[in-house]
C-alpha cells in the first residue's frame, strides 16, 4: 500500500522497481507515463525522475532494491540495465521472485547474498528477454494502430469508423 512520492536524481546508486498492483505516474526527465499493473522501471544517475500513485487512486503495490557497484557496469553493457518501464513478463512468478531478492539480501551472509545477486540478474534476464521478444499484438489493435499512423498531424482520426471497422465501440 505505498503512497510515497519519489522525485529526485539519483546521484550514486541505481534501483529496480517493481509495482506489483495499482497505477503510478512516473516521469523521466519530465516525459510522463502512467503505468497500470505489474510493471518494471529502473532509477539511476542521470535524469530526474519522480514517480507516485496516479492521480484517483490511493496506493499501489511497490517493491525495490537500490544498488551499486561493478556488476551493474557489466549489467549496463550487456543491456540488461537500466530498463524502461516495461510490463512483467506474462507467466513468470516476479512477485515471489523480487521478494526471495530483497529477503537474500538482509540476510547479511556472503552466499546469501549473492544468490540474490544472481536472483536479481536472473530477473534482469528475463527483462530483457520479455524486451527481445514482445507479444504478437492481436490482428485488430495492428489494424487500428496502422489506421492511427495513416493519420497526419492536426487531422483528427475518425474513431467511430475505425472502432467499427474492428466491432468496437469508440468507447473501448
Amino acid at each position: 500500500r505505498c503512497t510515497h512520492r519519489i522525485d529526485k536524481t539519483f546521484d550514486d546508486y541505481q534501483t529496480l522497481q517493481f509495482m506489483a498492483a495499482g497505477e503510478v505516474e512516473l516521469s523521466i526527465d519530465a516525459k510522463l507515463q502512467v503505468l497500470s499493473g505489474p510493471n518494471f522501471w529502473s532509477c539511476y544517475p542521470g535524469p530526474r525522475i519522480s514517480f507516485h500513485v496516479a492521480r484517483g487512486k490511493k496506493n499501489w503495490a511497490h517493491r525495490y532494491i537500490a544498488f551499486r557497484g561493478e556488476r551493474v557496469k557489466r549489467w549496463e553493457d550487456e543491456g540488461l540495465f537500466p530498463i524502461a518501464p516495461q510490463p512483467a513478463p506474462s507467466g513468470i512468478q516476479m512477485d515471489a521472485r523480487f521478494d526471495r531478492v530483497l529477503s537474500l539480501s538482509r540476510c547479511g551472509d556472503r552466499l546469501s547474498l549473492v544468490r540474490g545477486i544472481h536472483e536479481l540478474e536472473g530477473i534482469l534476464i528475463d527483462l530483457a528477454e520479455a524486451r527481445a521478444n514482445p507479444p504478437e499484438q492481436p490482428s485488430w489493435l495492428k489494424k487500428v494502430l496502422s489506421r492511427l499512423e495513416a493519420f497526419s498531424d492536426g487531422e483528427e482520426p475518425a474513431y467511430e469508423a475505425l472502432a467499427g471497422e474492428v466491432n468496437m465501440t469508440a468507447s473501448t
